[in-house]
């Protein structure tokens, strides 16, 4: 299963700081989307969500799940309020994966002001065709970048100043009625347990790739790295534990037995 991308954006036609029509519905399907898909990531809007009920709840659901958040910072003449607190709800439940991207002159909000964005051009009312696939390939190559880096610099501005500050327990928030995306994790847990119970290791790691988002994906390394070592292949073990870590660095779990495979591991070199 691919890692799964928010989109934090404006909907329809909205017209910038200088008066230009632009519409984020193209540069979303022309320029958002296909160079996150190139990235590898599947990718989902608010507006895209098809069954009843209040949007906002998918909306805090995916802040909270999603391994990356783009948020489309464009100027308009009526700002969009929706997207900066979009972005602020990501920064407080979430330490890293955000990219920010911008159509045209790139906002100067003080609390943002050095955090690097992605300025893309825009030409009549969507994103310019001239310059439109080069600003595919930067998007893609910094989504990229954010991604291998995930375990690196905190991004979010509440995480990096509150240095002990930890984030919440993904599990444990499980929001209003969104129900679907929960059960797509307990069938994939219920399979994880049945392959760790039968000793199918190479399984474990298989729907490790198939989990729903990086927290799940650290979960299954652990598993795998726990069955590995109670089969003394503890340096295969320890290389999963450490997928796992490069995730979920703060983890006590993965860094007790993190440790405690690496010592063993030592002891039989």
């Amino acid at each position: 299963m691919k890692p799964h991308a928010f989109v934090a954006m404006p909907f329809g036609v909205k017209k910038d700081s200088q008066g230009t029509e632009i519409d984020f519905n193209r540069v979303y399907e022309e320029l958002i989307k296909p160079a996150l898909e190139e990235a590898g990531l599947e990718v989902f809007r608010a507006d895209e969500e098809e069954r009843a009920g209040d949007i906002r709840t998918d909306m805090f659901q995916e802040l909270l799940i999603a391994d990356l958040v783009v948020a489309d910072l464009t100027i308009v003449t009526i700002d969009n309020p929706n997207v900066w607190y979009e972005l602020g709800v990501r920064h407080a439940l979430r330490a890293r994966g955000v990219v920010l991207i911008s159509g045209g002159r790139v906002p100067t909000a003080f609390d943002l002001y050095t955090d690097r964005k992605l300025r893309y051009s825009i030409k009549n009312n969507g994103p310019d065709p001239t310059t439109l696939s080069q600003d595919q390939v930067r998007l893609t190559d910094m989504v990229k970048a954010t991604m291998q880096s995930w375990h690196g610099r905190k991004v979010s501005p509440v995480y990096n100043l509150l240095s002990n500050l930890q984030e919440p327990d993904w599990k444990s928030l499980r929001i209003g009625d969104v129900r679907e995306f929960w059960e797509r994790h307990e069938v994939w847990e219920q399979r994880i347990s049945l392959a760790r119970k039968a000793g199918q290791i190479g399984d474990v790691l298989v729907l490790a790739d198939e989990a729903p988002i990086a927290a799940f994906r650290a979960e299954a390394w652990l598993t795998a790295g726990e069955a590995l070592r109670k089969a003394e292949r503890f340096t295969f073990g320890l290389e999963q534990l450490e997928r796992g870590f490069a995730i979920e660095p703060h983890n006590q779990e993965v860094n007790r037995r993190t440790g405690h495979v690496t010592w063993i591991d030592s002891r039989t070199l």
